[in-house]
């Protein structure tokens, strides 16, 4: 996840939990609800021609607790994911939320 420092820091104060070099596998539900997230944790493999080593999975999974997951893939809303799902979103494209 490229961020800078300030980034890192807001979402550790807003209660953000990372998990480093892990892919998400699945989202395990109960009773139609969010209970865990479920990730194949990496590590990371041979440098390649552009110097970035690439992740590769060991094939280790590991389930944290999660109550909700939010889908942040990319760099703009796709609203009609938003809209299937019930999330509504502000005019400047931020999603709405009631802490």
């Amino acid at each position: 996840m490229p961020a800078i420092q300030e980034e890192v820091e807001a979402a550790e104060q807003e209660g953000a939990h990372f998990v480093f070099l892990a892919t998400p596998h699945r989202i395990v539900g109960e009773n139609g609800a969010v209970k865990a997230i479920e990730v194949l944790k990496t590590r990371l493999g041979e440098f390649d021609s552009s110097a970035a080593a690439a992740p590769f999975p060991p094939r280790k999974f590991r389930a944290t607790s999660a109550t909700p997951v939010i889908l942040a893939v990319g760099e703009a809303v796709d609203r009609d994911f938003c809209k299937a799902s019930g999330l509504s979103i502000k005019e400047n494209g931020t999603l709405e939320y009631d802490r």
